[in-house]
């Protein structure tokens, strides 16, 4: 039985940001994608809130889960590193929680990543997963 409300994703980038609602299976429902402007934090938490009250509509939001390119403190929820924006020691997660509804989960894009393929795409059903991501930058994903 599926819960009830919006689950929704961000994946924030140096270049881009994607905000998408998924169903409960995790396949797309929609998808939001706008060019980085501004890195700075405030600016992209404002843009992220947009996207997601756009996304919810009237429902209410069961969890965000943002994925960005960084080396992160994941229990405190601070951005320790994020070359592509330039940020150390930003509290992304403390920021997100005051402004969207719903929780908050962050995590390293490429940790998203490779278990999105490992769900859903050419990983599906390996049990051990290795990933190397090449763009902007390069980065791995392991799975076991």
């Amino acid at each position: 039985m599926s819960q009830k409300g919006a689950l929704l994703a961000v994946d924030l980038g140096g270049t881009y940001l994607r905000v998408a609602r998924l169903h409960d299976d995790y396949s797309l429902d929609a998808l939001r994608r706008e060019k980085v402007e501004s890195t700075s934090p405030e600016h992209l938490v404002a843009h992220i809130h947009e996207h997601v009250v756009d996304l919810a509509g009237s429902e209410p939001v069961r969890g965000v889960g943002i994925s960005i390119a960084a080396q992160l403190l994941t229990r405190e929820g601070v951005v320790s590193v994020a070359p592509n924006l330039g940020w150390r020691d930003v509290p992304l997660r403390a920021l997100l929680e005051d402004a969207l509804p719903g929780p908050v989960r962050l995590v390293n894009d490429l940790a998203a990543y490779v278990v999105g393929e490992h769900l859903m795409g050419a990983a599906r059903g390996i049990e051990d997963v290795v990933l190397l991501a090449v763009g902007s930058g390069v980065g791995s994903g392991i799975l076991c």
